[in-house]
């Protein structure tokens, strides 16, 4: 058994042994690209994918020694060929039997499709198949593109996974999921949002106050910037939603440094939240000073 691992590091192993890594890097890209797409490939797409900028020739000959390196890289370990050519094709040898975590994803990502929610992947499948990017310190432009073509995947999976869960009202399964894209995708606003809306329906404003402020350093920090008005309305109702009921009684400007709302042990963090939500609200001369 063949076994490709491309999410969060490359490795390949034969029947879970390591196999050494193979002695080029084109070698290395041009077995994951061969797994990632089993069916056969003429000699022409692939030179015009790995060599563009080769007279045809050149990189036919070039396309014929990683195909020796890689089958002569497994003969070493007693496997005959793994990467097959017939006439004017070349593909991975579909007679041995190959596996990996980007197939494995992308048929636990493909069953979300599925009508009944019985046969949908868990959270944990999916998290514990995406351990990090595709193939990652490669960057030729198809590994870029299929990076980002999964990373979208994989996101887009877990928000139809989120929308499932709201529906059914299973907040605590839920905000499991939205750990996960925010994990995934930190730095986007909607999931931090979504964190901090289900902290709300939780009844726990500490916590979807500490997604806002830790959203709000980065944006400060990375680009001067400041997060949108909705989201900050968000956090203004959960700093509400954690005062008593009777102090709600009484109007008072949200950031006026004068008000000082009813206090049951929580001193500093009342005034830790107030203070980000003071300085999102200045003005931007204010914060460019």
């Amino acid at each position: 058994m063949f076994y490709f691992r491309m999410l969060g590091g490359y490795t390949v192993t034969v029947d879970d042994e390591p196999l050494d890594p193979l002695p080029t890097e084109k070698s290395r890209t041009l077995l994951a690209y061969l797994a990632l797409h089993p069916l056969p490939h003429t000699r022409g797409q692939l030179v015009g994918l790995f060599w563009p900028d080769l007279p045809e020739p050149q990189a036919r000959r070039r396309l014929t020694q990683e195909v020796w390196r890689i089958n002569s890289a497994v003969g070493k370990i007693g496997v005959d060929r793994v990467v097959i050519t017939a006439g004017n094709t070349v593909a991975l040898n579909r007679a041995l039997p190959i596996d990996g975590d980007v197939l494995r994803l992308r048929t636990a990502l493909a069953r979300l499709s599925a009508t009944d929610r019985h046969d949908w992947p868990n959270l944990s499948e999916l998290t514990d198949l995406y351990q990090g990017e595709l193939l990652p310190g490669y960057f030729d432009d198809w590994v870029l593109v299929e990076r980002e073509q999964l990373f979208q995947a994989y996101a887009n999976g877990l928000t139809r996974l989120l929308d499932a869960q709201k529906r059914l009202g299973d907040w605590a399964e839920a905000e499991r999921v939205v750990l996960a894209l925010r994990q995934h995708d930190p730095f986007t606003e909607e999931w931090v949002a979504e964190a901090m809306h289900i902290a709300l329906v939780l009844r726990r404003p500490e916590t979807g106050l500490r997604h806002y402020e830790r959203y709000v350093a980065w944006l400060q920090a990375e680009l001067v910037a400041t997060p949108g008005a909705a989201l900050t309305r968000l956090a203004q109702r959960l700093v509400a939603s954690s005062q008593p009921v009777a102090a709600l009684s009484a109007p008072a400007a949200f950031v006026d440094p004068a008000y000082q709302p009813p206090l049951i042990g929580r001193d500093a963090e009342r005034a830790r939240l107030l203070h980000v939500l003071e300085q999102v609200q200045q003005p931007w001369t204010t914060m460019l000073d």
